[in-house]
């Protein structure tokens, strides 16, 4: 048996919601829920946050906007 923690009143644990008030419980609490949830943290920790696909793509970017500055600047360069 536990608590609700809406009204205070008994309840069991597998209980969805409370019989007294109907307050749902929060089922997120289940231990491989939080360890779930850990090994993602671990696993976005271990390689380094950045996958390389994401790198390239920034990689890309830059160039992309290195290229419009090119164009801009010879733009100018012909216009004058």
């Amino acid at each position: 048996m536990t608590t609700c923690k809406t009204c205070g009143k008994e309840m069991a644990k597998s209980a969805k919601v409370c019989p007294s008030c109907g307050a749902k419980t929060n089922r997120f609490t289940k231990p491989w829920f939080i360890a779930i949830v850990a090994l993602i943290i671990i696993g976005a920790i271990a390689s380094g946050g950045k996958s390389k696909s994401v790198i390239q793509l920034q990689w890309l970017i830059r160039q992309i906007l290195i290229i419009q500055k090119l164009k801009i600047l010879l733009l100018k360069v012909l216009l004058q």
